[in-house]
């Protein structure tokens, strides 16, 4: 049942909404992804005119951080046999016919991504990495 703007109920009941969003969002924590993205959209956002060269140089500090953070993670889970095997496995999927749309060409490349859980991108660079 829909309550008027003016009814107080509406607002306890946008409020309790807006605490169980929060609540919800609370569980999922940010993986570094999402928190480098959030830190060099700080960063972008920084001006001379607002900060002093100082701030922007540790703002500058904390995205390297995590940039580098980011890239060890990535190279410590694509050793090169990992690799081998991921990619077979992609290779795998795009033959199979469970993959394919209704026309029979076309791959579903989001699908694979998904069951498979890394994506074609990362897949290439680390093809390229490796000189596979």
């Amino acid at each position: 049942m829909g309550y008027s703007i003016d009814d107080r109920r509406y607002w306890d009941r946008q409020k309790a909404e807006m605490a169980a969003e929060r609540e919800a969002r609370r569980e999922y924590p940010e993986t570094e992804g999402q928190e480098l993205y959030r830190e060099i959209a700080k960063l972008n956002a920084m001006t001379t005119e607002y900060f002093t060269v100082e701030q922007i140089a540790a703002q500058r500090a904390i995205v390297a951080s995590l940039e580098a953070r980011i890239a060890a993670a990535t190279e410590a889970e694509w050793t090169r046999e990992v690799t081998i095997e991921r990619r077979a496995a992609w290779n795998a999927a795009v033959k199979d016919p469970s993959n394919r749309a209704r026309n029979g060409k076309t791959v579903l490349v989001g699908k694979i991504e998904a069951d498979l859980g890394f994506g074609l991108d990362e897949l290439k660079a680390q093809v390229k990495r490796w000189a596979l």
